[in-house]
């Protein structure tokens, strides 16, 4: 609470004092020593709270996800004579996978 006559703020709880740091503080390299001690005590908080996150995503479809990115990369970065091989030889296979049909002798023919 803040008095008119008063500069000061009185405040009932300790709430505001819990989570203080050390009086001693280093900036830049002034005191490595002190630095030095507030990374391990930063550290050693992190380590403290650092909890583990559940996976949203499982490893079976992470993997096949990342596959489907490796051929996508891959058809990218092809240079012209892979991509021309490529499509030849598909062009192949589906000419060998049709049918062949019995066409009508035409009446030049015979």
């Amino acid at each position: 609470m803040l008095n008119s006559n008063s500069n000061y703020i009185m405040e009932p709880s300790f709430v505001h004092c819990e989570n203080l740091i050390e009086g001693r503080l280093s900036f830049r390299g002034m005191n490595p020593e002190i630095e030095r001690l507030l990374e391990l005590e930063q550290a050693e908080k992190l380590a403290n709270t650092r909890h583990e996150q559940p996976t949203e995503v499982s490893d079976k479809d992470m993997a096949s996800f990342y596959n489907a990115q490796q051929v996508t990369m891959q058809k990218k970065f092809q240079t012209k004579a892979q991509f021309k091989a490529k499509r030849n030889n598909v062009e192949k296979t589906k000419w060998q996978n049709k049918k062949a049909r019995f066409h009508k002798p035409q009446e030049d023919d015979v």
